[in-house]
């Protein structure tokens, strides 16, 4: 189950995208919030933010182990 999470006025799921941490992921046929999630998912890789900051080890979209 997939779900959109706020607090108040907060969208959770942009955030941790725009803070990234929260890496956008498609399963058919859920595209409600996909664009506004990659946006953010990009704002985060333009800005060097979470799994994009220099010096962190591990790559966006890899496993980790």
């Amino acid at each position: 189950m997939l779900a959109a999470v706020y607090v108040e006025d907060l969208f959770i799921n942009e955030q941790m995208a725009r803070d990234g941490f929260g890496e956008p992921a498609y399963y058919a046929p859920n595209d409600r919030f996909l664009s506004q999630i990659e946006d953010a998912w990009a704002e985060a890789e333009a800005a060097g933010e979470g799994l994009f900051a220099d010096g962190l080890h591990c790559e966006p979209g890899q496993p980790v182990g």
